[in-house]
């Protein structure tokens, strides 16, 4: 009988620790599916000025292909693209660009994976949809974005809708992200 009872509150302790330990390792795997605080910001600072809902999958994307970008310290593939809006030179852009931030971004890029967007942390104007690309997405202009690389005072994302693949690189300034120079990986013009 004894034997029973110590074997039982040892089957008891092992079990305790096992949901214990399942708990934690879900409660981790729920922290590392979703933006952090900083990438958060970033993406509700970009999209506040906007006077209109806008539309993003409730997933972001984790496409490589515009790590091509970053392979290089010269930038020439970038500022071949430029676009709006872009509030500094292409000189000032390789300044703020230094080869070890163009590193970092690569890098980042080519580690990028999918992350559950989540309602209650964007503004009301920002809608989460289930799809992207079913033909009311696409007369509602529903972008995919990338989440936000951050390196220091310069994070950069990507967009993906129907018409366009912008990638902004922002800079922090006074506690606010600014979008200091855009450039395409792809826009049709009709």
């Amino acid at each position: 009988m004894a034997i029973q009872a110590h074997w039982a509150k040892n089957v008891i302790k092992v079990l305790v620790f096992v949901c214990l330990a399942n708990n934690s390792i879900t409660g981790q795997n729920l922290r590392e599916n979703r933006l952090t605080d900083i990438q958060q910001e970033v993406l509700n600072q970009v999209f506040a000025p906007q006077h209109n809902k806008v539309f993003i999958y409730n997933t972001t994307d984790f496409d490589k292909g515009w790590s091509i970008y970053f392979e290089k310290d010269d930038l020439s593939l970038i500022t071949q693209k430029v676009g709006f809006p872009t509030k500094i030179t292409d000189g000032e852009l390789l300044e703020i660009l230094k080869p070890n931030v163009i590193k970092q971004i690569w890098h980042e890029i080519l580690h990028l994976k999918p992350y559950s967007l989540e309602k209650n942390r964007f503004n009301p104007k920002i809608i989460l949809t289930k799809s992207y690309d079913k033909p009311v997405d696409l007369k509602r202009g529903v972008i995919k974005i990338s989440a936000p690389i951050i390196i220091g005072d310069i994070a950069v994302y990507r967009e993906i809708g129907a018409q366009k693949s912008p990638i902004f690189i922002l800079q922090k300034a006074k506690q606010q992200w600014e979008v200091i120079y855009t450039f395409y990986h792809w826009n049709i013009i009709e």
